[in-house]
């Protein structure tokens, strides 16, 4: 029964910490992703097609 305990605690250590990362990383993505398209819009003449 404890280390069953211990091992839900672990898996739920362990999601968490992938989650984090994951979020971390998306997070990281989603702003290069936006200066990125920030930089282009920039770099594009102000032509409206």
């Amino acid at each position: 029964m404890h280390h069953k305990f211990l091992i839900d605690k672990w898996g739920i250590s362990k999601i968490l910490l992938i989650k984090n990362s994951l979020l971390k990383y998306y997070t990281k993505y989603s702003i290069k992703k936006a200066s990125i398209s920030e930089f282009n819009s920039e770099m594009k003449p102000k032509v409206k097609f």
